[in-house]
């Protein structure tokens, strides 16, 4: 199919791959041919390039590439390269690119070329940690004191950029201001950065060099900020208790209408009280599930240490015995070698495959122990697990209870003071120092509506609080329930991998002796 500019345009199909693999064998693998054994993962550099590709696409099962060339196509768009996690090195010049993109688990990239495309803004690099040497020349960018080089500060390890034949190196300053402002830098555009080039330009560009960095610390301490915020929030996730610390859930929960009450005397003191106890609940809430999550991970650390010493235990156990076998049988290949043709040897013959038979039973007795073992342990921790999970439930819904009753007596207390407000204006008897705002009057049209509002409010607040303890339910049951889960099919494949193992020792052994047997008849 011919593409915009009369290009005949092709596809990394199956068989593509195949033809290339094998054409490049001598590089990337030792040999790649049908009869090699070799498969996609074991081809680690693999060069596609004048092929005339519009769209990257099937190689998922090219695991392993460190190496991948994709230059000189018809490429529009960086995708489909997640999975290539190892790759270190990655040509993507001479295509029709107009955005970075695509390149956010490729976090071992060290190399990256994409020389003449067509893009005009540097980005979607961040996850390229590891970035030594970026080639982008030949693109559309257009300005030096801007994203292009400010962008490029994060990358401490990249030593050389070339940017050459983009707008922007047409500024007379530009060398000068990447080198000041990338430090790291051994090259620029292919040449050496020499220190007295590098001193010249940081003297230059000292007054704006300070002002970047003050932005860059204070950019930094917010991004650390959030970064804590979001560990100890993290903190209290995995403990099966998320967002129980602070004023959070409070200030989310509070209903709108609520704070239109403040000008009353007295309304707002009473939502201020609840406040108080509604967040102490909270953080009671959230310290004591830190502490159960604590205490739950120990006792989980504990059962799985014992677990696993006793499944060590009972494959010492069968080692034990299978050495002791093949240490016997050794001994008697031996002296079976000295009496072939004779009775001695078939009878020697027929007690080894008696003693191999007696060694399986020895090892799936073992391995039934070791079951029976497991499951009782797993039934013994279920239910403890079970009891410090309801108990941990238990506790947090005591601590609810005293929200709702915190949330009872502020509505209480915040509609007694608010209707006894709107009686005195019915009255007239407001004293003076008041000031009813639009909001409020219109909550004041009449009792109904009032009581509606906070009615309304207090029916909200239940829901959140009913919300919140069904959430934190929920997840203390879901973490026992994956637990348990977890394990029971951890030991399943355990029990079904230990069985095949015997029985592949069992029959391995057991044709070995049976050849042994066809031998010594001949």
């Amino acid at each position: 199919m011919p593409g915009a500019n009369g290009e005949e345009i092709c596809v990394i199909s199956d068989e593509l791959l195949k033809k290339l693999t094998a054409e490049q064998a001598p590089s990337s693998v030792a040999e790649y041919k049908d009869e090699s054994g070799a498969t996609d993962p074991d081809v680690v550099e693999l060069r596609i390039d004048f092929e005339n590709i519009l769209k990257i696409d099937n190689l998922i099962t090219f695991s392993n590439l460190v190496k991948l060339q994709l230059d000189n196509n018809l490429i529009e768009r960086i995708e489909n390269l997640d999975h290539l996690v190892n790759l270190q090195w990655l040509d993507l010049s001479f295509n029709n690119i107009e955005r970075i993109e695509g390149l956010e688990h490729l976090t071992n990239i060290t190399d990256l070329s994409l020389h003449h495309n067509q893009i005009s803004k540097l980005e979607g690099l961040c996850a390229l940690t590891k970035l030594d040497v970026l080639s982008i020349g030949d693109n559309q960018l257009e300005t030096v004191e801007s994203a292009p080089v400010l962008y490029l500060r994060r990358f401490n390890n990249l030593r050389s950029l070339n940017m050459s034949g983009n707008q922007l190196t047409e500024d007379p300053d530009y060398e000068t201001f990447v080198i000041a402002f990338l430090p790291t830098l051994k090259y620029i555009d292919w040449k050496r950065i020499s220190d007295e080039t590098r001193e010249g330009a940081v003297l230059k560009y000292c007054d704006k060099l300070e002002i970047t960095k003050i932005k860059e610390a204070k950019v930094e301490e917010l991004l650390q900020e959030e970064r804590d915020r979001q560990a100890h929030a993290g903190k209290f996730s995995s403990s099966c208790v998320p967002n129980m610390f602070g004023s959070g859930i409070f200030d989310t929960m509070l209903d709108k209408e609520i704070p239109k009450l403040y000008p009353i005397p007295d309304c707002k003191e009473a939502v201020d009280t609840f406040r108080d106890l509604f967040n102490e609940a909270v953080d009671a809430i959230g310290q004591r599930g830190l502490e159960n999550a604590a205490t739950r991970k120990a006792e989980r650390e504990m059962f799985f240490s014992a677990l696993q010493e006793g499944i060590d235990d009972n494959r010492e156990s069968g080692r034990q015995l299978i050495d002791k076998f093949i240490a016997m049988k050794n001994t008697a290949i031996v002296e079976i070698e000295g009496l072939i043709g004779t009775a001695l040897a078939a009878d020697k013959l027929v007690q080894l495959r008696n003693d191999l038979q007696t060694l399986k039973e020895q090892l799936m007795e073992l391995e039934m122990s070791l079951v029976a073992m497991v499951e009782e342990s797993t039934s013994l921790f279920d239910r403890s697990y079970a009891e410090m999970v309801q108990q941990a439930a238990e506790e947090m819904q005591e601590k609810m209870s005293k929200m709702r009753e915190a949330e009872e007596t502020c509505y209480k207390q915040v509609s007694d003071i608010a209707v006894a407000f709107l009686d005195k204006q019915i009255k007239g008897e407001l004293t003076e120092g008041v000031t009813v705002t639009d909001e409020l009057l219109v909550l004041l049209r009449d009792k109904t509506t009032l009581t509606a509002a906070i009615t309304g409010g207090h029916d909200t607040h239940l829901m959140v609080i009913d919300d919140q303890e069904d959430l934190l339910g929920k997840g203390l049951r879901a973490e026992y329930a994956d637990l348990i889960t977890k394990q029971t099919d951890s030991e399943a494949v355990r029990n079904r991998n230990r069985i095949a193992e015997i029985q592949n020792f069992f029959q391995h052994h057991e044709k070995h002796l049976l050849d042994l047997d066809g031998d010594d008849d001949e």
